[in-house]
């Protein structure tokens, strides 16, 4: 457990170190490599990687292996990363309730070093929560809004925008980056 100490600068730090550790030797799925970069001339650097902590439609990791069904919704499952690393979502739902108290969220998306193409998350409900970790400059998230490219810092600052909604991608960057992404997806609760 992280033992956030309330500054915000800090608490990121504390974070980056936490999901740096943890996931050092994370990977991507196929379903997400191929998602993004088949046709989106997106190839990703050795060691990126795109993973979600939360939930999934597949019920299986390989035809010997199942996932664990999900305690939050009817007819999906946990993908591995949340039911190998419970403490790790928790960590980071504090980290999220301390700064933006009001937001509600069941998924994190960590996408480490991941170039991400334009698009929009289909499946995310309202609202997500972005932030940027790491030494790096350049990566600003850029979100089109009426044929207008806005262009967000992100680093070390949440922002909210509805990935759903707007189509929205990432700029190139120099160093170490990492984002997490905080949502919610279109499935029925238990």
């Amino acid at each position: 457990m992280i033992d956030h100490v309330g500054d915000f600068y800090c608490d990121c730090l504390l974070v980056y170190d936490l999901i740096k550790e943890v996931f050092k030797e994370a990977q991507s799925g196929t379903a997400r490599r191929v998602m993004y970069e088949n046709g989106n001339g997106c190839k990703q650097p050795k060691g990126a990687y795109s993973i979600t902590l939360g939930h999934t439609w597949r019920g299986y990791i390989s035809p010997t292996k199942n996932r664990k069904p999900s305690e939050i919704f009817k007819s999906l499952f946990e993908t591995n990363y949340l039911t190998n690393n419970k403490s790790v979502y928790l960590d980071l739902k504090d980290f999220v309730k301390k700064y933006n108290p009001d937001f509600e969220f069941t998924e994190i998306q960590i996408n480490y070093n991941w170039k991400s193409p334009k698009h929009k998350d289909k499946l995310n409900v309202g609202e997500s929560i972005i932030i940027g970790l790491g030494d790096y400059k350049g990566g600003e998230l850029i979100i089109e809004k009426e044929n207008v490219e806005e262009k967000h810092d992100i680093n070390c600052k949440f922002l909210r925008f509805n990935g759903a909604k707007y189509t929205h991608y990432t700029k190139p960057w120099e160093g170490d980056r990492l984002s997490l992404v905080f949502y919610n997806i279109n499935a029925s609760k238990k």
